[in-house]
This record gives structure tokens, C-alpha cells and sequence, in this order.
């Protein structure tokens, strides 16, 4: 395939999702992304807000809505990008076993089923949303969890989040998630989570960190 042809797909791959309602430019390989993502966050216990598990259900609506147009433009690029999110979807339906959202379409079982579980924040945030209530398990609570007896025992605030991210821990994966668990492990003041997503994005060395830290939480 030509770079010329990638280009056209992907213009064509856009305009599709912007016509049923996407705001802003996606490719197929975004979306691809951004599906599986959602799906290993799911299985290891989906850690984030409502609001970002509804854009992602929305990101599948609209796919399965561009997915037939999409086939008249090009069956060769639609089959290999239907491929990776349909065994995305075998994988999640393993998670997703309740259906609870019966006025949803058959056809959408994203949408019509609840997970069977989630991190804390969520499950809360989920039963005072739809009176659903789902189980509280996740990698991300089990980290947060372990941060909190490390520190409970004296251990110093950067200490705990060097060795976290020495040991490469399952929050560590990615500075969202990395900012967000050493937000529940402790209270922060403001003056220093400024900080803190400075360093887990790679802003800031260690040092720096060490330094912001001991001149903000004496």
C-alpha cells in the first residue's frame, strides 16, 4: 500500500467518524489502539473515571456504525482492523457478563452489559450513577493498597514512588495512571502535584523531585 493510499484511507477513516457524531480527526490504528487499551484496563480491573469509560463504549458505537460504509471503501483495510477489535472483544465479553442496560441495542453488548469488576473509585462512582453495584477488584488498588503500607510504616513519600517505578509496578505502566495512584496512596497538597505529573511524564528527574517534595510536605 502506498503512502498516498494510507493517507486517503485515513482522511476517509475521519470523515466517517466526525459524520456520526466523533468530534476531532482518529485513524483506524488510534482506534485500534485506544479499544485495546480500554480492553486490558478492563481485564486488570478498569481504574478510571465514568466519563472515560463512556467515551470508549461511544468510540465502539461509532465504529460499529462506520464499519459497513467503511467496506465500501476499502474491504482490505476494514478486515484486519475489524479482526483486532473483534478479538478485543472476545476477550472483554470475559469481563462484561452482565447484561443490566436492557434498553441498549442486542447488537451492542458493550453497552448493554456491566463489568463484573472494577477498582474501587469506579465501582462507587458506577452504583451511585445506574443503582448497579460491581465488585471492587483491580491491579490499580492492589498497587495503591501496597503504597499505603509502605508509607504507613514510615517509608518516605519519593521513596515510595521511586520504588515504584524502579520496580516497574503495574501503575507505573503509564503516567496517568502512575499520578492518579500516588494521588489515592496519600494526600498531596496543590503546591505539589504540580510535581508529581512533572516527574511521571518525564519532566523532572529524581533529584527534583526529591527536592519540590521536602520543600512543599516537611
Amino acid at each position: 500500500m502506498s503512502d498516498s493510499d494510507v493517507g486517503g484511507w485515513d482522511e476517509e477513516f475521519s470523515a466517517l467518524f466526525s459524520t456520526f457524531g466523533w468530534a476531532g480527526r482518529v485513524t483506524s490504528e488510534e482506534v485500534v489502539e485506544r479499544w485495546r487499551t480500554f480492553g486490558g484496563d478492563c481485564i486488570d480491573g478498569y481504574p478510571w473515571d465514568i466519563e472515560d469509560y463512556l467515551n470508549d463504549l461511544t468510540l465502539r458505537n461509532t465504529l460499529q456504525k462506520v464499519e459497513s460504509p467503511l467496506r465500501e471503501i476499502s474491504r482490505i483495510q476494514v478486515s484486519p482492523l475489524m479482526r483486532e477489535i473483534y478479538a478485543v472483544d472476545a476477550t472483554l465479553q470475559a469481563v462484561f457478563q452482565r447484561e443490566v442496560f436492557l434498553a441498549a441495542p442486542e447488537d451492542q453488548w458493550w453497552m448493554r452489559r456491566a463489568p463484573t469488576y472494577a477498582a474501587r473509585d469506579f465501582c462507587r462512582e458506577f452504583e451511585q450513577s445506574y443503582r448497579v453495584k460491581v465488585r471492587p477488584m483491580s491491579k490499580f488498588d492492589d498497587d495503591v493498597d501496597a503504597m499505603k503500607r509502605i508509607l504507613a510504616e514510615e517509608g518516605e513519600l519519593v521513596d515510595v514512588f521511586l520504588k515504584v517505578r524502579k520496580e516497574n509496578w503495574y501503575v507505573a505502566q503509564r503516567p496517568g495512571l502512575f499520578f492518579r495512584a500516588c494521588k489515592n496512596s496519600t494526600p498531596l497538597p496543590r503546591s505539589v502535584m504540580g510535581t508529581i505529573w512533572s516527574w511521571v511524564s518525564g519532566e523532572l528527574s529524581d533529584v527534583q523531585l526529591r527536592s519540590a517534595v521536602n520543600k512543599n510536605c516537611p
